[in-house]
């Protein structure tokens, strides 16, 4: 892929996060603050959380040359990158609001810095070259991050709607760590986000994380499903199988096939004892790494790919104690099952499980 296809991907996904993905209320915006003392007691405030607490409650948090990237080498950063700063600071302050609920103050401080990070990203990855790489990367993953955090916010009726704005802004983040690995990472150590890479060497191997000895638990659900006649979907007839067309495509079916693996990996990762912040950058990664036909095939709302979506979002259950995770397995997949047809519903059951079972126990370093 050319420089300029990467750039196109990496707009899109950026220019279309913010209008469902960040919640809104009325309040004033950072915009129209000047510079004050409580500004800047503010902002120093939400950097020593975000140091001393939030760092330690993050997928990355297990690993000392992590640790320490984000304890020292990203605030370090910031301080000459705004959007960096911004998404670091907003981050910090979702992170107080969960341990603080009832101060709405502080939800309005986190959105307000997490639309500053967005507008600020754009002008960064229309311009990114070799001294703002580093900065763009971080920025990238902490808005994914904060994106996630906000899917527990999510209000779900009758008619689910699949969370776009998280795979698509994951799907912004391969594009940026891809055209800047072929521009500027390699053959430059001194490159901070290169040990992050470095650090992920369980997300590096795609013959690993897309074998297909690890959907062994979950291979029923790339069998043919017999419609009934209420799919809701055009053209489709009772008996033919909604979704069984799909598996007919070869992209498609190995879209499914990728996915369902790579769940797979997770949930085998779980079952081995691996530790949990590890299994978190797993669970993180999911929407980074999974085909970009998968990420078409859930906004389509195909049931097979969105009963894929809820055994994702189950196997994020043991994690419920991480603030950033906390009740989005329980939300996202009783909202799958009341939209899936009835047909698609006994695919349903581990998930709902999972989804009945799970204990949330939040707080402000959980």
């Amino acid at each position: 892929m050319d420089d300029r296809r990467y750039c196109h991907r990496i707009n899109f996904v950026i220019l279309d996060c913010p209008t469902d993905a960040i919640p809104k209320q009325n309040h004033v915006d950072v915009f129209d603050i000047p510079e004050s003392s409580d500004r800047r007691l503010l902002e120093l405030h939400l950097l020593h959380h975000f140091v001393t607490r939030t760092c330690a409650t993050l997928p990355f948090a297990h690993d000392p040359s992590t640790h320490t990237l984000w304890t020292d080498s990203v605030p370090h950063l910031a301080i000459g990158d705004s959007s960096l700063l911004y998404a670091l600071l907003s981050v910090s302050a979702l992170h107080l609001s969960e341990a603080e609920p009832h101060d709405l103050s502080l939800r309005a401080v986190h959105q307000n810095y997490l639309h500053l990070a967005v507008h600020s990203h754009r002008r960064g990855v229309n311009d990114l070259n070799a001294k703002n790489v580093d900065a763009a990367c971080f920025t990238s993953v902490l808005i994914v991050i904060n994106i996630y955090a906000l899917l527990q916010d999510r209000v779900l009726g009758l008619s689910y709607e699949p969370p776009m704005q998280w795979l698509r802004m994951s799907n912004g983040l391969r594009s940026i760590f891809q055209m800047a690995g072929k521009r500027w990472l390699q053959g430059n150590p001194g490159a901070a986000v290169n040990v992050l890479i470095k650090s992920a060497s369980s997300l590096s191997d795609p013959d690993a994380l897309f074998a297909e000895g690890s959907r062994v638990d979950f291979a029923h659900l790339l069998r043919p499903v017999t419609c009934r006649g209420h799919c809701q979907r055009k053209g489709c007839e009772e008996g033919e199988g909604d979704d069984d067309e799909k598996m007919k495509d070869p992209e498609a079916r190995e879209a499914y096939n990728k996915t369902v693996s790579y769940i797979g990996t997770i949930h085998l990762a779980i079952k081995a004892g691996e530790h949990d912040m590890e299994v978190c950058r797993r669970l993180i990664a999911f929407a980074v790494l999974i085909p970009d036909k998968m990420i078409e095939l859930i906004e389509e709302k195909r049931p097979r790919a969105l009963v894929i979506l809820a055994h994702y979002f189950a196997v994020a259950a043991p994690l419920a104690k991480f603030w950033w995770i906390g009740d989005v397995t329980r939300k996202e997949v009783e909202g799958i099952q009341r939209w899936l047809p009835g047909e698609w519903k006994d695919l349903m059951r581990w998930p709902l499980t999972m989804a009945k079972t799970m204990t949330t126990s939040k707080g402000a370093m959980s």
